[in-house]
């Protein structure tokens, strides 16, 4: 069926899969799942990130994203902010995320903080029943409405110096109810939101013109597998980068990008999957663009 692969991934919400986007160029948003990242380098940066997974397959997901960070140095507060539209099929989650955080310093210079932090998304969840109709006539869900709209709140904490990072978050903690169809009496599990829980490392090795920074992510979700990604970027003279990441049980990212006077920069990252997709089967790749300007002097 046409949109057969669309149809489970609506069963996402049930299984407790992923629900939140991801990037791969993950150690360049810093804030997307930890709201006490915004602003913890300090710049003041704006930029789009699109996003096209296992394109070979009709429907498949594409996301893109606008966002914004500044930190304000006088009142050591962070803010930043995502506009996002996440579609897969014929399932979209349209939303915004607003995060704000202080830091508090931990030596005279500043170099060393930790930063509090807490978010605010608000979310369009919606589903076009015309794609769905022929495969699951019938069903409750074509009964309900056609979006929700809801809200829900993260927090984290960052701890930042001028070599390590590492952060720990979590989002989704009210786990908003999606229920479309409120007629179905023999549901085991009610459709919402769930809570995610993230935590994020790197490490800067600055050889002279080159830095070398090993990073990791983890993401967890009760019931669920964790998800486990690890890798190395290279950036070189503050004008070129390129890296190789894993993530456990799925596959490799590369990704190398260009910056122009240490304030405009272009980012490629190109995903493999060996599961849940062979890499020999069509769409078993991801292509994503990062464009992002730093008010820098």
């Amino acid at each position: 069926m046409k949109y057969i692969f669309l149809v489970l991934s609506l069963n996402a919400f049930v299984l407790q899969a992923q629900q939140l986007q991801i990037v791969s160029q993950y150690d360049q948003h810093r804030f997307l799942h930890n709201p006490a990242g915004a602003g913890i380098n300090g710049a003041t940066n704006v930029g789009v990130t699109y996003r096209s997974q296992w394109s070979g397959i009709s429907g498949a997901p594409v996301t893109q994203m606008v966002y914004g960070e500044k930190y304000f140095t006088k009142s050591r507060l962070g803010m930043g902010g995502y506009l996002y539209n996440d579609v897969t099929g014929p399932t979209k989650r349209t939303g915004l995320q607003y995060a704000i955080n202080y830091k508090l310093p931990l030596n005279e210079d500043e170099s060393k903080k930790i930063a509090f932090g807490m978010e605010v998304r608000g979310l369009q969840y919606s589903i076009d029943k015309a794609k769905l109709s022929q495969s699951l006539a019938g069903d409750p869900v074509l009964s309900g409405g056609s979006n929700l709209t809801r809200g829900d709140a993260g927090m984290g904490i960052y701890y930042s110096s001028n070599t390590l990072n590492v952060g720990v978050s979590a989002v989704q903690l009210i786990q908003s109810d999606l229920q479309f169809a409120s007629n179905i009496s023999n549901a085991k599990e009610r459709a919402h939101l769930y809570r995610h829980y993230y935590a994020n490392a790197d490490y800067t090795y600055n050889d002279g013109n080159t830095k070398v920074i090993p990073s990791l992510q983890m993401v967890y979700l009760p019931s669920s597998p964790t998800e486990v990604t690890a890798g190395v970027r290279l950036v070189h003279n503050e004008v070129f980068w390129w890296g190789f990441h894993g993530r456990i049980k799925q596959g490799w990212m590369f990704n190398a990008g260009y910056i122009y006077k240490k304030k405009f920069s272009i980012g490629y990252a190109l995903d493999i999957y060996r599961t849940p997709l062979s890499v020999f089967s069509p769409g078993s790749t991801a292509h994503e663009v990062m464009l992002k300007y730093s008010f820098v002097k």
